[in-house]
């Protein structure tokens, strides 16, 4: 993973554990394509936002605190 895409991953979860959705939005790409188990496929910023509303009670005091970031490469999925 670059050096680049660590902090992208930092400020998503930094903004997500502040409950942040705009600063979460400024980390993706407005083309996202966001596919859950419960509502189905969302598309772009405004998908993305919905399911962040819709599961923000369950989510309620969840945090992410990461001890470490390592190198990942998609291979063909």
């Amino acid at each position: 993973m670059s050096q680049e895409n660590i902090e992208i991953v930092r400020r998503l979860l930094e903004a997500v554990n502040r409950r942040d959705l705009d600063a979460m939005l400024e980390t993706g790409d407005p083309e996202i394509e966001i596919v859950t188990l419960m509502s189905g496929t969302h598309h772009g910023h405004a998908g993305w936002r919905r399911v962040v509303e819709q599961m923000a009670v369950e989510l309620s005091g969840f945090q992410f605190v990461p001890e470490d970031f390592i190198e990942w490469a998609r291979t063909g999925l």
